[in-house]
């Protein structure tokens, strides 16, 4: 692996920059987490390069929370642009920017039946795992597996009940809020949405989602 030196003055500034502005949107702003998480992921960042000899558990640690988080607001696209340019730098080995950055994994088209809504929700519950084992401290993505999980089986039953549906709904309302940008959760939004109309319920779709 390449020397630190040289290569991290200008990742450097690049993260102490960061630094600063996730300090200045919660300080200006609030706390949630998608910007607390941005503070000390922009932090583990700046202490990587100042390291003499950052292990490749350290990095793969690293990244991989970037990579569990890099679209969720703009400042997180700057902060994983950089880092993962930053990482290829150093010698790391990383995936290619195109599977990297790619949101292939959750994209669908509009759904029209029970089919698509399943292999949706199969594909979202890959990606949460994936999420989950990247960034293994943050409690976002236990949440939206549970909430995936929940949503499969009901689609998976053979009667639905009301009850449970609007359990589902209440759950995908309340937790909106925290998967701020978050690609794969906007489309676990859509998807259930989406399966609540094909079951005759659009009445619990909130109007802010109609």
């Amino acid at each position: 692996m390449d020397s630190f030196l040289g290569q991290g003055l200008e990742a450097r500034e690049h993260a102490e920059k960061l630094v600063k502005y996730f300090e200045m949107i919660i300080g200006k702003y609030n706390d949630l987490e998608v910007w607390q998480k941005g503070l000390t992921t922009a932090q583990e960042w700046l202490r990587l390069i100042n390291a003499a000899n950052a292990s490749s558990v350290e990095l793969s640690a690293f990244i991989g929370v970037v990579h569990a988080n890099w679209d969720r607001s703009s400042g997180w696209w700057d902060l994983a642009g950089g880092a993962y340019h930053w990482v290829r730098k150093i010698g790391f080995t990383v995936a290619p920017p195109e599977v990297f950055f790619s949101h292939e994994d959750v994209l669908f088209p509009v759904d029209r039946d029970k089919a698509a809504l399943l292999a949706r929700a199969h594909r979202l519950l890959n990606t949460f795992e994936v999420y989950r084992s990247e960034d293994p401290t943050s409690e976002l993505w236990p949440i939206a597996l549970n909430i995936v999980r929940r949503w499969l089986r009901l689609m998976d039953a053979e009667e639905v009940v009301l009850a449970e549906i609007s359990e589902l709904a209440e759950s995908v309302t309340k937790n909106s809020g925290q998967f701020i940008m978050s690609i794969a959760w906007i489309h676990t939004e859509h998807g259930v949405w989406s399966w609540c109309k094909t079951v005759g319920h659009s009445e619990l779709i909130p109007d802010s989602r109609r």
